[in-house]
């Protein structure tokens, strides 16, 4: 009889490494696969995961397809790189591996990824044959996830919605999900506008001062095209909802003293619902991506090993976000970053001390990042506008990252600086490692300043203020 594994053992470098170099490998029998599936390698997790999902969590009424990014910069192409690589450039992370993503709408979390294998791939999948690239995929997603409610008994039936954006929504996904599964749908039309009313929408809509609507409808079919007159003209088509007013929108604007206030802005209930519900898959990658940011410290080789670890990012995510929705001592607390890693803390209690090590040195310093300032246009077209002022990252600097015709020497552009040294200029903490480059070098100086971002209110950036 085998003893027990000893868990209280520290794991070695080299152990770790072998396990990642087998994880990468797949389960037995991958070998033999991956001539007629190059995705193999991650084949079995990304499974794993859409089936964890399906029998473990029941999804709510509302459901947000969305595109996400794992970032890959390595090698790409049999035999050894990533056998196909997207390039976004609207996403933060715009080079490497394409997700469509569906996340619950009441909780956020991540319910289902499908990998995007390239053109050639995708139009053997599911669904491909019958309907264009964006309505299969919508439908591939759905059945995936097991929400048709066609076969269901009235009383069981949710009537879930798909929420989607204008690369989801057309005619024909409203459709095809209406009678394929029993699924209502809303989405913002922009470019798919095959059998919509985009030109007499926009007719109606220029006469039309802001914040009111318009509705039309499919003759023959329970399909609605509504529109809505803000800062720019903004169609939906629909299958549900109602177009009575909802919840206003709310607008940010801005003082010329710069404190902020809002505006309301009237908008039909249905828009306030997609508005509301939209951006659940958003919001997830910002945790995953900009605070966990696993693929800008966990540096690696093998492309099955980066979307792995992405895929440990998105459970620690949704662990995350299921607290925040049922357990009672985070169901209050804000979205923010620290409170993010306090969770982490007690959830894997391996990463405390790395994260205590630096917060004790921000306490010690009394550093903390704060904008430089802003500044006022003082002569052409936008004269008396506000904008941020911008500095030039001293620690780039030091590294000499760019170099102009000149030779001088340039760096990146930031607004931000430390409120107890406010001519340092530092990036984002986040982006890379010159904030803790500067807590390295005021570690030991013994600040103790009580200065807050009320203090920089003087405080130049580059030069004087300029003309446009």
């Amino acid at each position: 009889m085998l003893a027990p594994p000893d868990f209280g053992r520290v794991l070695s470098y080299d152990r770790f490494q072998r396990i990642l170099r087998y994880l990468a490998r797949g389960p037995d029998g991958t070998e033999a696969l991956k001539e007629a599936d190059p995705w193999a390698e991650i084949r079995w997790m990304v499974d794993g995961f859409n089936n964890t999902r399906r029998i473990a969590f029941k999804c709510g009424w509302i459901v947000t397809p969305d595109e996400s990014m794992i970032q890959w910069t390595g090698a790409s192409g049999p035999p050894i790189g990533m056998p196909h690589m997207s390039f976004v450039p609207r996403k933060p992370v715009p080079l490497g591996c394409e997700l469509k993503c569906v996340a619950d709408g009441t909780s956020g979390v991540m319910m289902y990824i499908e990998v995007q294998e390239g053109k050639t791939r995708m139009m053997r999948m599911r669904f491909a044959d019958e309907y264009p690239a964006t309505v299969a995929t919508t439908l591939r997603m759905i059945a995936g996830m097991g929400l048709g409610e066609i076969s269901l008994p009235e009383g069981d039936k949710l009537r879930r919605v798909v929420v989607g954006d204008s690369w989801f929504a057309s005619r024909n996904t409203a459709a095809a999900l209406k009678e394929k599964f029993g699924v209502e749908f809303t989405g913002c039309v922009k470019t798919a506008h095959a059998g919509f009313p985009i030109e007499a929408m926009r007719w109606v809509l220029q006469s039309l001062n802001r914040g009111e609507s318009c509705v039309f409808k499919l003759e023959g079919e329970d399909i609605w095209a509504v529109g809505w007159s803000d800062v720019h003209f903004k169609t939906y088509i629909t299958t549900h909802g109602v177009s009575s007013d909802g919840l206003p929108a709310q607008k940010k604007r801005q003082r010329l003293d710069g404190r902020n206030y809002q505006i309301e802005i009237p908008r039909p209930n249905v828009i306030g619902t997609y508005q509301q519900h939209m951006g659940w898959v958003d919001r997830h990658n910002r945790f995953r991506q900009d605070i966990l940011g696993l693929h800008q410290v966990w540096k690696t080789k093998r492309w099955q090993t980066r979307i792995q670890m992405e895929i440990f990012g998105m459970a620690l995510v949704d662990a995350f976000l299921v607290a925040r929705k049922f357990i009672p001592r985070w169901t209050n607390q804000d979205d923010s970053e620290s409170t993010f890693f306090r969770f982490l803390r007690e959830l894997l209690p391996t990463i405390a001390d790395a994260h205590e090590a630096i917060e004790a040195r921000q306490v010690r310093t009394k550093c903390n990042q704060v904008l430089i300032g802003k500044g006022t246009v003082q002569a052409g077209a936008k004269v008396g506008q506000e904008y941020a002022k911008q500095g030039r990252c001293h620690y780039c600097i030091k590294r000499k990252t760019k170099e102009d015709k000149e030779g001088s020497i340039r760096s990146r552009r930031t607004v931000y600086t430390c409120c107890e040294h406010p001519n340092t200029y530092v990036c984002k903490s986040g982006i890379n490692s010159c904030w803790q480059e500067h807590l390295a070098d005021c570690g030991d100086d013994g600040v103790t300043s009580d200065r807050s971002e009320d203090d920089l209110d003087g405080v130049d950036a580059v030069g004087q203020d300029f003309e446009i």
